[in-house]
């Protein structure tokens, strides 16, 4: 049984997920596009793997996977970053997280397992964007 891309199980669960598709649609990636229409969600790899799985000849792996929600600028106060916008939705990537006890991704992978670690507002001094971040543990395996 192959290990399946974090990245790409991931990503997919977003898109497919009926509550946070309604927030992004299908604007979920692995990087913030040059020109973004928002909001949108970012998902990255930042560590783990299967060398820090539990049982790593069961062809399962545990990565930390950062999230990323972003906001544009909102329509008040000079055009002031959309916080409530990028905090909603980390509000709702945590919440259909904590929600997983097994989910199938078809064709992707299956994730059985997340730990929520933490969460919080990064200032986007260059950009103006709104955003907040979340990392979390997900354990995943293969078909």
């Amino acid at each position: 049984m192959a290990l399946p891309s974090p990245e790409k199980v991931i990503v997919q669960w977003a898109k497919n997920n009926s509550v946070i598709s309604s927030i992004v649609g299908t604007r979920v990636a692995t990087r913030l596009p040059a020109e973004p229409t928002f909001p949108f969600l970012v998902v990255q790899v930042i560590g783990g793997g299967i060398s820090e799985a539990p049982q790593p000849a069961a062809h399962i792996s545990e990565n930390l996977i950062q999230f990323d929600a972003f906001a544009g600028r909102g329509n008040t106060r000079g055009f002031a970053p959309d916080y409530s916008t990028a905090d909603n939705l980390i509000l709702k990537v945590q919440e259909e997280l904590q929600s997983i006890t097994e989910i199938a991704v078809s064709g992707y992978g299956v994730i059985i397992g997340t730990q929520l670690l933490s969460s919080g507002r990064i200032e986007e001094g260059d950009t103006g964007y709104a955003r907040y971040t979340l990392d979390a543990l997900i354990t995943m395996r293969g078909e």
